[in-house]
């Protein structure tokens, strides 16, 4: 078991991460994608969403051999109940007032099936699938995901599985916002994404697609994270932000080096902290001014991390790579 982990006890044991905020009435709910084949089941998106202050609930699909899509075996949705118990239940205990859920590819069909189905605020889905039992069953690596969902493989469990989402959307009363993203040259695009967008527009459900400049779904990890934090401050009220112009891994000593940071609102105000060897070695507090220089005296493996707060006291933070401060070569 992880740090922080927990197991809610269902018809069937749930395992996740809460974290909570004491600021913000928004839960973001991330569901997790496949993980790679022989590693075993993880949770998605823990670090591009560390530095915001939202309650985020990670619940992990470690049912069957590798994933039941947080759906059923052999066609009991019982693993469903548990998962919305739990959701419900963090809900309640933490009087969240608004639930937006999130994930790519697997997780992305979860937060949209979940989301629609149960009401959520707004689903924000990275290349997801539509079409389940086509994805399944042209996987012979997958075999084994839909006999446990489906209870067989033969075409009407096929079938079945395809109509899952489908009916959801279907049977979907006032819906959320959807934020769909999708490479404009992926496989899911053509034969999930536009069949799925097709769906909604029969339904009249809004939504926003974005599209990536990339043809392999693989490269949804690379492109997603930056736009799901872009649409969760959007959701939430807390600024999205970047470091802009971060330095080179190696630099000199004693070089001077200039960040710069990117907020979404502009009545932000910024502080920067220094740390050296995982330790706080200077502090600059909340100024208006998205830009600061530090000079880089000794050699050592540095990191900056800069704090956001917007006027209504929302904050976010982000962190730059490890920069390794070295002598210059002598001649």
């Amino acid at each position: 078991m992880i740090k922080g982990e927990a197991v809610f006890n269902g018809e069937r044991e749930v395992k996740y991460l809460f974290q909570k905020s004491n600021a913000c009435r928004s839960l973001v709910v991330v569901f997790s994608a496949f993980g790679a084949e022989g590693k075993p089941p993880a949770y998605n998106y823990l670090r591009a969403l560390e530095g915001y202050d939202c309650n985020k609930l990670y619940i992990l699909d470690d049912f069957g051999c590798r994933a039941s899509y947080y759906l059923c075996e052999n066609r009991d949705f019982y693993i469903e109940r548990s998962v919305i118990s739990l959701i419900e239940q963090i809900v309640r205990d933490n009087d969240i007032k608004r639930v937006i859920s999130c994930g790519s590819s697997k997780g992305g069909y979860a937060a949209i099936y979940y989301g629609l189905k149960y009401d959520f605020d707004s689903v924000i889905a990275g290349s997801p699938q539509y079409f389940l039992g086509d994805y399944l069953f042209n996987s012979n690596s997958l075999a084994d995901v839909s006999r446990f969902i489906a209870g067989g493989s033969d075409i009407e469990d096929k079938d079945f599985m395809n109509e899952i989402l489908q009916d959801s959307i279907r049977n979907s009363r006032p819906s959320p916002r959807l934020y769909l993203h999708v490479g404009r040259g992926e496989y899911h695009y053509n034969h999930h994404v536009k069949p799925l967008i097709k769906e909604l527009n029969k339904k009249g459900i809004q939504y926003d697609l974005d599209l990536g400049d990339y043809s392999d779904h693989a490269d949804v990890a690379k492109h997603f994270p930056e736009y799901l934090k872009r649409m969760i401050s959007r959701e939430t009220g807390v600024p999205y932000i970047k470091l802009l112009n971060e330095p080179k891994s190696t630099i000199k000593i004693n070089e001077k080096y200039e960040f710069h940071a990117h907020s979404s609102d502009p009545e932000s105000t910024f502080a920067w902290y220094l740390y050296k060897g995982g330790k706080t070695i200077e502090k600059r507090m909340y100024t208006s001014s998205n830009k600061t220089i530090f000079d880089f005296a000794e050699p050592g493996q540095y990191q900056l991390k800069v704090f956001v707060k917007n006027a209504d006291e929302r904050k976010v933070t982000a962190k730059s790579k490890i920069i390794n401060v070295k002598e210059a070569p002598s001649d």
